[in-house]
C-alpha cells in the first residue's frame, strides 16, 4: 500500500468509537424528525422543499460520518458546506413567508431543470445552440443521444412545464415578471421580496453570519481549488517546501464532529419548531440523556 496510506499515524483512534457513536446517534434521530414532519406535511404547503432538505441532510451526515470513519477528513468539507447552505436555505424559509419562500424554491427548481431540458431536446433553439457548441468535442452530439434520448427528453420537459404552469405558482410568476422589468435580470428564489442578494447576507438574515465566515467560506476553498495547497506545503521554512500530508488521517477528529453535531442540533431544532413544537421538549430531553455529556467533552477539546 502507498506510504501516503499506510503510514505509523494511519492507527485505530483511541476514541474513534466514541466519537462515531455520537455522529451516529445524532444522526439516526434525525429520522424521528423526519416522521414527525411527514406527519404534519399537508398542514404546510411549503413542505415542497423542506422535506426533501431533511432527508438530504441525514444522507450527507450519514455519508460524512462514513468518511470521518475510514479518516477521510478533508473530503468531507465539500459536504459540510452543502449541509451548511441548506441549513441558511431551510431556516430562510421558515423564518418567514414560508408558504411564498417554500413555493419560490420548489418553483425556480423546475425553472433550471426546464432549462437544462430545452439543451437536450434537437428540436428547439437551444439544443440546436448547445450542440454546435458540443461539436468536436470529447462528448460529440450522437454521443449525447444515446444518453438523452429525444422522445424520454419531451416526456420530461412537459412534466415539468405541467408544474410550472400549475395555478400554485401564479404569485411567484407575476413577482419574477416585475423583478425582470424592474432590474433586467433573472432573480435567485431567494432574491423575491427584498429578499437577500447573496448567500451571505441570506446566513446574515437567518442569524448564521458566522458559520458563513468561519466555516462556510472556507469549505468553499475545497470546492473551488482555493485549498489545494494549504495542507500541501511547509511554511515553517524560509521557503515553501511541498509537503504531502496522509490521505487518511483522524487529526481533525474532534472538530468535524463537533461541527457535524452543531449543525445537526440546529436543523432539527428548527424543523420541530416549524412542524412540530409540541416534540421539542421531548427533543431536548433526549438530547440531555443521550448528546450533552459526550457533546461537551469534544467541545472542551477543542477549545482548552
Amino acid at each position: 500500500m502507498s506510504r501516503f496510506i499506510d503510514g505509523e499515524s494511519f492507527k485505530d483512534h483511541p476514541e474513534l468509537e466514541f466519537y462515531l457513536n455520537l455522529l451516529q446517534k445524532v444522526n439516526n434521530y434525525g429520522f424521528e424528525v423526519l416522521e414527525h414532519c411527514l406527519e404534519e406535511r399537508n398542514n404546510f404547503s411549503e413542505t415542497l422543499p423542506l422535506i426533501p432538505f431533511l432527508h438530504k441532510n441525514i444522507e450527507l451526515t450519514d455519508s460524512i460520518t462514513t468518511l470521518v470513519g475510514n479518516g477521510i477528513e478533508e473530503s468531507c468539507n465539500p459536504l459540510m458546506r452543502v449541509l451548511i447552505e441548506n441549513t441558511f436555505y431551510v431556516k430562510y424559509i421558515m423564518d418567514e413567508n414560508s408558504e411564498f419562500r417554500g413555493k419560490s424554491y420548489f418553483y425556480f427548481y423546475w425553472k433550471d431543470e426546464e432549462k437544462t431540458l430545452k439543451k437536450f431536446l434537437k428540436s428547439s433553439q437551444q439544443g440546436k445552440d448547445f450542440r454546435s457548441k458540443m461539436k468536436g468535442g470529447k462528448f460529440d452530439p450522437p454521443d449525447m443521444d444515446s444518453f438523452y434520448k429525444e422522445e424520454d427528453v419531451k416526456k420530461r420537459l412537459k412534466l415539468v412545464r405541467k408544474i410550472l404552469s400549475d395555478g400554485t405558482f401564479k404569485k411567484i410568476r407575476e413577482e419574477i415578471k416585475a423583478f425582470n422589468k424592474e432590474y433586467n435580470f433573472n432573480p435567485d428564489w431567494y432574491y423575491l421580496r427584498d429578499g437577500p442578494k447573496d448567500i451571505e447576507q441570506l446566513a446574515s438574515e437567518v442569524g448564521l453570519s458566522s458559520w458563513y465566515q468561519i466555516f462556510y467560506r472556507y469549505f468553499s476553498g475545497d470546492v473551488h481549488h482555493n485549498n489545494l495547497l494549504h495542507s500541501r506545503f511547509d511554511l515553517s521554512s524560509k521557503r515553501p517546501e511541498l509537503s504531502l500530508p496522509l490521505l487518511r488521517t483522524w487529526e481533525k477528529l474532534n472538530v468535524t464532529t463537533s461541527l457535524l453535531v452543531s449543525i445537526n442540533i440546529e436543523i432539527y431544532t428548527s424543523y420541530l419548531n416549524h412542524f412540530k413544537p409540541d416534540k421539542v421538549k421531548e427533543f431536548s430531553i433526549w438530547y440531555v440523556k443521550n448528546i450533552r455529556e459526550d457533546f461537551n467533552k469534544i467541545r472542551i477539546e477543542n477549545n482548552p
